[in-house]
């Protein structure tokens, strides 16, 4: 959705597991379906009032 289509990174999961910085069980998670997941995913929408709906500034950036 974001367009990103490149991605370069310095350390793999494996390097950084033995120091807690691997995203594998993060992944892991991700993978299994929403009512057996342990993490607690919340949607909290933010809409100011009287702003410029998110989706709307966006569409409008694609036409210039």
């Amino acid at each position: 959705m974001a367009g990103i289509k490149e991605i370069a990174f310095a350390y793999s999961n494996e390097e950084g597991e033995p120091y807690g910085l691997s995203t594998a069980a993060i992944y892991a998670e991700l993978a299994k379906p929403l009512a057996q997941q342990a993490m607690k995913l919340v949607h909290l929408p933010v809409r100011p009032e009287g702003e410029t709906e998110l989706y709307e500034l966006w569409r409008a950036s694609l036409s210039t």
